[in-house]
């Protein structure tokens, strides 16, 4: 009845393994999510689970037994704590599912409502320079009116023999942690210690928001992103602009879509040339899919003016939203991660910010106030207010009551008008008379904002300091986002200081040292999984690029080993076989590190077999 199909998992996760020192970042996507059972036709994705392992079958962690002994399910990546690494709905669904796997007598455990991630630092006995496997699985709840027991997803790692290479599924990965390369700077994003990074670029709104870098080896030098907020589907969205500009070839095929490397395009940012420069019409001469991301040269035989050729290579450039229309306020679980950054938003509610309403440092005056505002037009009034105070009278309120202040909005520096409620009808302002702020008119309604200042000495008038020059009072709100709201950030890449790289030469090292028979970051035979692999030790905190020359006691060279690597690799492996490939014997051997532009370096190691 359902096409002969069969219940399923959910969609698999695409993960990202970010190396540290010391530590694994695991990152991945909410494909799963969504996910809708053919069975049960229901969207029953639960939850996550995190596995680790130094076998890439996983088999040293499938010690979850069936009712006969043998080993059925996997057990999670634990963290220091002893906490499985389970991201599960908070829905109430917890504990083993009710319906168990059929003729196995064992049940799927559900979860325990801890809420779901899509990121995860691994920190738990991570060792630098080990082979670490990890898996990240989803899980659906299964259907217990149907009795359909939990589904997992598989975590299929493979091993050519031949090219000596593994191969991953998309939500499986190998990754090895290691120290950063001499002259290391992580990457920043600027200003993120001052004020998160965040710079207003248009609007009133006072929400905050969080960046955090998941990977560092995604962000690029001097990058600017725009935060842009709407309210096109009559709620809060919003929308993050990367205003650098992508490059691409692509080849025509008339009337038919080409994929481009992003979706999400700004059209007006979208430019389309060839070899020779000459630039080509949107409309004219090709149709774009700015949401889909994906390009449509038009057949001159079909639409007149087209000038674009068949068959050819073209190339396009624009800029585009990696994140588009989100709706995720107060929380960071459905924001995807980008260019390395996962941002948070957190919206303020209006009402009046406690905090930041009051007098100014310099002021004399040490008046008590209290403030209301009209919520019947008024409920929400997203403007700040400054009151400037002089010893003499300078203005008039619209009821002819004299003031020795003056009223204005801070964003647009307008004076506002105001009408005071005099207690001794003397025509002038005295400290405890209310202030009403109008916007809009001079009718009551207006009324957004009334100011009452007051003295709590018991002889108010002889103790109460008087506001005077040079004294300001502020009225500072909280403000949700609004329509037409923009602000920005700026990454800067992670990057090597070649004076910092100098300095650090005598943290080179080799781990372990001595080296005694084994070493526990040796892997396992992939093939035959019983015996051991080969040896192995590595150089630590090596510059990016350098050659290490390793000589016996007498001065003979061993091997010559060329480091090559990323910024964020500090280690070179050695296997101890010597040049010719023979293994080498046990002694004390030195090692000669050059590294060009920054300097050299001499140490030793002993090898006991």
């Amino acid at each position: 009845n359902s096409g002969y199909q069969f219940a399923k998992p959910p969609a698999k996760p695409t993960l990202t393994l970010v190396p540290g020192d010391g530590k694994v970042t695991l990152y991945w996507d909410d494909a799963a999510e969504s996910s809708v059972d053919p069975i049960s036709k229901e969207q029953d994705f639960e939850g996550y689970i995190i596995y680790r392992s130094t076998d890439y079958g996983f088999l040293d962690q499938q010690t979850i037994t069936d009712i006969n002994g043998n080993g059925f399910l996997f057990k999670p990546l634990t963290s220091a704590n002893g906490a499985p690494a389970r991201f599960d709905l908070k829905n109430g669904i917890t504990g083993p599912a009710k319906t168990p796997f059929r003729s196995r007598g064992v049940s799927f455990y559900l979860g325990d409502d801890v809420g779901i991630r899509h990121v995860y630092v691994d920190s738990n006995n991570v060792i630098n320079g080990q082979t670490y496997f990890y898996a990240v699985t989803a899980y659906d709840r299964g259907s217990d009116s149907l009795r359909i027991p939990p589904s997992e997803t598989s975590k299929i790692i493979s091993y050519n023999a031949v090219t000596n290479r593994f191969n991953f599924d998309i939500n499986t990965g190998m990754v090895v942690p290691r120290a950063k390369a001499a002259g290391y700077n992580d990457a920043v994003i600027v200003d993120h210690d001052v004020n998160s990074g965040i710079v207003r670029e248009k609007g009133l709104s006072t929400g905050t928001f969080g960046l955090d870098i998941i990977d560092p080896r995604k962000l690029e030098e001097d990058n600017t992103f725009y935060i842009q907020f709407s309210d096109t589907s009559g709620q809060t969205e919003y929308s993050v602009l990367d205003d650098k500009e992508k490059m691409e070839t692509f080849v025509s095929f008339y009337e038919n879509f080409t994929p481009l490397s992003n979706n999400h395009l700004l059209g007006s940012s979208v430019r389309v040339y060839d070899n020779s420069g000459m630039t080509y019409e949107d409309s004219t001469d090709y149709i774009i899919d700015t949401l889909g991301g994906s390009i449509m040269v038009l057949d001159p035989a079909l639409h007149s003016g087209a000038r674009m050729n068949d068959n050819t290579e073209y190339q396009i450039s624009y800029k585009n939203f990696p994140m588009f229309r989100s709706t995720a306020l107060d929380s960071e679980l459905t924001n995807p991660i980008f260019d390395g950054v996962r941002l948070v938003v957190k919206e303020s509610q209006f009402q009046l910010n406690k905090k930041l309403t009051g007098w100014s440092a310099s002021s004399r005056s040490d008046l008590d106030y209290f403030i209301t505002r009209n919520e019947t037009r008024y409920a929400e009034d997203p403007h700040d207010y400054e009151f400037i105070f002089f010893d003499d009278s300078v203005a008039q309120s619209i009821n002819n009551v004299t003031v020795n202040f003056i009223v204005r909005d801070i964003a647009s520096n307008d004076t506002m008008e105001i009408y005071i409620t005099e207690g001794n009808s003397n025509k002038v302002w005295d400290f405890d008379d209310s202030i009403f702020l109008l916007r809009g008119g001079q009718s009551p309604e207006n009324i957004v904002w009334e100011v009452h200042f007051f003295s709590n000495s018991e002889d108010s008038v002889l103790q109460a300091t008087l506001p005077g020059a040079n004294d300001r009072f502020y009225l500072a709100t909280d403000k949700p986002f609004a329509n037409g709201d923009v602000f920005s950030f700026t990454t800067k890449a992670a990057y090597i200081s070649k004076d910092e790289a100098k300095n650090q030469l005598n943290r080179i090292a080799v781990v372990p040292n001595p080296y005694v028979a084994t070493n526990i970051i040796e892997p396992l035979n992939p093939i035959s999984r019983e015996q051991r692999g080969y040896r192995r030790i590595y150089f630590n905190h090596l510059p990016a690029q350098c050659t290490i020359r390793i000589y016996t006691q007498a001065g003979e060279l061993v091997r010559t080993l060329e480091h090559n690597s990323s910024i964020d690799d500090g280690k070179e492996f050695w296997d101890l076989l010597t040049k010719d490939n023979m293994e080498i014997a046990y002694g004390l051997y030195f090692f000669h590190v050059d590294a060009p532009g920054i300097g050299t370096y001499v140490g030793k190691f002993a090898i006991i077999k």
